[in-house]
């Protein structure tokens, strides 16, 4: 009977409500603020939503109640569509100068031209005579499930792989840049943006292995596929709860492009120093090595290549040269340096005794325990809470 409200259908049901409410959230924050971010990710959740639908009609009973169903002619494998998208919203962030724009559309193709196919064959199978007698038709029987199947399967595994490849690639790409640009670049380098890569990444492997295994070697039951859409769902719920209330406004809000261009790339300011680059000097290093020990602009958690580079009055680009091939450090580790011998300091003043180890570090210039975590064990190779110890010991 349906709708049958049992343990299976109830869990998938109420992950994929919750994964539809915050689609609509943004599709309505969207409508607000013109924002491409949140189309994207409501798009996302939307057909990952729809994914669902499938399955959690077969746990409430719908396929049992209603034999001859044709509601099967409206599923369409939608990760040949969540690919692009989530490649789309990856680049929307990492390089928001590139806007989505009709262009992209062309990434979309084969989900277009599976939905013109898919119409055709419901169309064609309508048609029959007999078409409500039967569950599935003859072009389902005879040339979806043995041809065109295959064929999107192939298709989907090859563009998953491709767009997912793309994204981790924008990603590394961007978090390099973040470390070269700002002291303080862990809350921006997008750690959640990777996980929900790595999730989409892993629930489209989990569902490759579990096509072959029923396809090649045993007959899954419902059951058994069930824990890749609960998986799913529980993806939704956190996707979507990052998506909507992570704030992306101070990457928006970047002083400069140069923040996510190249360093080696061509501008007015390079054109003027490139002399300069062709050599580092051994009066520039000390000059920028007198003013981090005397001013201590390190202290400035909101320190950035390009302040520090007005500050020194050099070039961004001067200044980015001498710190990565001089000191052979990227400008956040270089500052870095200065903040962990900065916190060193202070314990040996036992300001520890007053302090706490994470109130030490912002006074050091850090903005983020995990910033400073990862620092010192860099820089150190232990956490601060065993440097303090051995102090104390000593």
């Amino acid at each position: 009977m349906f709708p049958d409200f049992n343990f299976y259908s109830s869990t998938l049901l109420f992950l994929s409500l919750q994964g539809l409410l915050f689609a609509l959230l943004l599709f309505k924050r969207y409508f607000n603020n013109k924002n491409q971010i949140d189309l994207l990710l409501a798009l996302i959740l939307t057909f990952t939503c729809y994914n669902q639908v499938s399955y959690c009609l077969g746990f409430l009973g719908w396929y049992d109640t209603y034999r001859f169903t044709k509601v099967n002619y409206f599923f369409l494998n939608v990760h040949i569509l969540l690919s692009p998208l989530i490649f789309l919203y990856v680049r929307l962030i990492t390089k928001p100068h590139i806007r989505f724009s009709k262009n992209d559309l062309v990434h979309f193709i084969p989900f277009v031209i599976l939905f013109v196919i898919k119409a055709w064959i419901y169309i064609s199978d309508s048609s029959a005579a007999d078409f409500n007698r039967l569950q599935n038709g003859e072009l389902v029987s005879n040339f979806q499930w043995t041809l065109l199947d295959p064929v999107v399967f192939i298709t989907t595994v090859v563009q998953m792989s491709v767009y997912m490849f793309l994204s981790f690639n924008m990603l590394k790409e961007f978090r390099e840049k973040i470390r070269q640009y700002f002291s303080n670049s862990y809350k921006l380098e997008l750690n959640w943006l990777y996980a929900f890569t790595i999730i989409y990444s892993l629930l489209f492997l989990y569902h490759i292995t579990e096509s072959i295994i029923d396809g090649f070697f045993a007959d899954l039951h419902w059951t058994q596929e069930w824990y890749y859409y609960l998986l799913s769902g529980i993806a939704l719920i956190y996707i979507g709860i990052k998506g909507y209330f992570i704030d992306l406004s101070e990457l928006k809000n970047l002083d400069a492009q140069s923040y996510i261009e190249d360093i080696g790339s061509t501008n007015a300011e390079s054109a003027n120093t490139s002399q300069i680059l062709d050599q580092v000097k051994a009066e520039d290093m000390d000059r920028i090595k007198s003013y981090m020990v005397l001013e201590k602009p390190y202290l400035d958690p909101k320190l950035t290549l390009v302040t520090l580079a007005r500050k020194l009055q050099m070039s961004r680009e001067q200044l980015s040269h001498i710190i990565n091939t001089g000191f052979e450090r990227k400008f956040n580790t270089y500052v870095n340096q200065y903040r962990i011998e900065e916190f060193k300091s202070l314990v040996s003043q036992d300001k520890h005794k007053e302090l706490s180890i994470l109130g030490l570090a912002y006074e050091c210039g850090f903005n983020s325990k995990a910033t400073f975590n990862r620092a010192f064990r860099n820089e150190v190779h232990m956490p601060p809470s065993s440097y303090i110890k051995i102090i104390d010991i000593q």
